[in-house]
């Protein structure tokens, strides 16, 4: 996987990707063939990474959209949020410790919790070697509107 994605790096935290991306393969079952791109352009937004493939069922083109960050949890949901209605799931990866993003998700001054649950938007952690799924992305009624408005329109 390194040779693809290590031609796309532009900014270090693309290496992020690397260690997120085995997690996203798995929990929602990415093609072999799906087509990554990095630092992609939607609607006028950068994207750090899309990911796209066909399937059979519900939605016959599935795509992810993926924000990196070493360690600004802030920017990058206010990222997702703004790209949301682009993607069927979303996600932030990010280069700190479990308890740290926990932390920050649950404290009042932010309101992440009540953005990250209303909008579907999904969190991993790359902290140290192993990944971890802190939230799962989900499918979210007005961004599947939108997503077939894109796809078919």
């Amino acid at each position: 996987m390194c040779s693809h994605i290590c031609d796309e790096i532009k900014y270090r935290e693309d290496l992020l990707f690397e260690k997120a991306f085995p997690i996203l393969k798995r929990v929602h079952r990415v093609s072999k063939d799906a087509k990554i791109q990095f630092h992609k352009r939607i609607h006028g937004l950068e994207c750090d990474v899309v990911i796209t493939w066909r399937s059979r069922g519900i939605y016959p083109i599935r795509s992810i959209i993926v924000e990196l960050k070493e360690i600004d949890l802030l920017k990058m949901v206010e990222q997702l949020e703004r790209r949301r209605e682009f993607a069927l799931w979303v996600y932030g990866v990010i280069n700190l410790p479990v308890h740290e993003v926990v932390e920050s998700i649950l404290h009042p001054k932010y309101s992440l919790c009540d953005i990250i649950y209303k909008k579907g938007i999904g969190l991993i952690s790359v902290f140290h070697e192993e990944p971890i799924l802190i939230v799962r992305s989900r499918v979210i009624s007005n961004v599947i509107a939108k997503y077939l408005e894109n796809v078919f329109g």
